[in-house]
């Protein structure tokens, strides 16, 4: 390997490396946000001095939510960052101070969005290009993340930014750096968790296509559910008519629950204290409040739980294995037809996704999904001869953390074979 090459590649570990370390991003010019992208970017082109620069590691000082001296136990968000400061994943504005009214911008929205869908490292990339091709954009340190979620349909017709070819040509840097108002942000939440786009969210099991729904508790909406939130919101004539449904579902996810008064307002500002509750709830489901409780199915007890060496526990192999091979006699095959309906075959607090992948010259390509749980009726029919059908059971009070996996292959139109596929521990 030569030593450009070396060196480019350090570099961009390095700056992927950092970016992932500050989960939520000052907005003040001076906090030093784009100076370390600058360096290496200056670093890279001019190609001198990398080996003593680019070796000497920052000194990297843990953060401690007692650290804040304007954040309080009693405090309603207090949980939520608690959590996200434990696992390293928020800043404050300073070493001493989070200022929980502040509010946030777009730009950092932006970024908090992409990190949670794991494509920090595409948003690295996007920016590399978007400075090589727009030296005048070298400074605007969240250009990379807006290319990312105009790719994802993200942030969609609120004047941020100008495309083409599917590339940024232009930012509105004022309105990038304009607070966010709560129902756009909700909007873009609820949107986040299910993707349509040829890009896909990361943090998902290496066999599912990675559509974002993962995050969505349940691992589907229940139509009836969701419209019972309109009642639970008191100014819920005021959310623009086009917004209504991403807020609901928001609501439905417990992300969003309002004030004591049954308030969203929908055209306030989101502030960092309100931030700090999405990213928590979004990463850990435990955190979630649901004003609606609609159930799942057979109750956990510790006979149906295997605990790992490390005090994990997850589903029993024995009994996911059961319950999945069960769901799974639900697929026929008929000279090439294949169709399946839901059983519900799953315990509480679980859901059961379900792809169907047709063989082609170059790989599988994702045909049909179905995302299931108790009082969601699903399936589907399709038309293959060489395929494969997965049947995948999420934990959902786990941030959606699959345990178990069915992967039935489809060959000749007809011939069907079903097995578990066992992890190694």
């Amino acid at each position: 390997m030569s030593f450009k090459l070396f060196k480019r590649i350090a570099v961009a570990f390095l700056v992927a490396c950092y970016c992932f370390g500050q989960m939520i991003i000052p907005t003040n010019a001076d906090s030093g946000d784009s100076s370390l992208f600058d360096e290496l970017l200056a670093e890279r082109e001019a190609g001198e001095n990398a080996e003593s620069e680019s070796t000497a590691e920052p000194e990297e000082t843990m953060i401690e939510i007692g650290d804040f001296s304007d954040v309080k136990k009693e405090d309603w968000f207090y949980p939520y960052l608690e959590y996200l400061v434990s696992k390293g994943m928020i800043k404050g504005k300073t070493p001493d101070s989070f200022e929980p009214n502040s509010s946030f911008s777009y730009a950092e929205c932006s970024a908090v969005i992409v990190r949670y869908l794991g494509l920090e490292e595409e948003a690295v990339k996007r920016m590399y290009r978007i400075a090589e091709r727009m030296p005048d954009m070298k400074n605007v340190w969240y250009a990379g993340y807006f290319e990312v979620m105009a790719t994802l349909g993200l942030f969609e017709e609120y004047g941020l930014y100008e495309m083409h070819d599917g590339l940024i040509t232009y930012i509105n840097t004022d309105e990038a750096n304009s607070p966010v108002v709560r129902y756009r942000f909700a909007e873009s939440i609820s949107e986040s968790f299910e993707l349509d786009s040829s890009m896909k969210a990361k943090n998902v099991y290496g066999e599912i296509g990675g559509s974002g729904r993962e995050f969505i508790l349940g691992g589907g909406y229940n139509r009836d559910v969701l419209s019972l939130y309109e009642a639970k919101i008191s100014d819920y004539a005021e959310i623009p008519q086009h917004s209504r449904e991403n807020v609901l579902k928001a609501y439905y996810n417990g992300i969003f629950n309002g004030d004591i008064s049954g308030s969203f307002y929908p055209h306030n500002n989101l502030t960092r204290a309100e931030m700090a509750k999405v990213l928590a709830t979004v990463s850990d489901f435990s955190l979630r409040t649901r004003l609606i409780n609609e159930g799942y199915g057979q109750k956990v007890n510790d006979d149906m739980l295997h605990t790992d060496a490390f005090g994990v526990k997850t589903l029993d192999c024995d009994y996911w294995q059961k319950l999945l091979m069960l769901e799974a006699e639900n697929l026929h095959v008929d000279d090439g037809n294949i169709s399946y309906t839901s059983s519900h075959l799953f315990p509480e607090g679980y859901a059961v996704d379900v792809y169907l992948y047709e063989q082609e010259d170059d790989g599988y390509k994702l045909r049909r999904e179905c995302t299931l749980h108790d009082g969601n009726d699903g399936g589907f029919t399709y038309e293959a001869d060489n395929a494969r059908v997965l049947f995948v059971m999420r934990n959902v009070k786990e941030n959606s953390r699959p345990e178990g996996v069915v992967d039935i292959a489809v060959s000749d139109g007809s011939a069907v074979s079903i097995k578990p596929m066992i992890r190694e521990e």
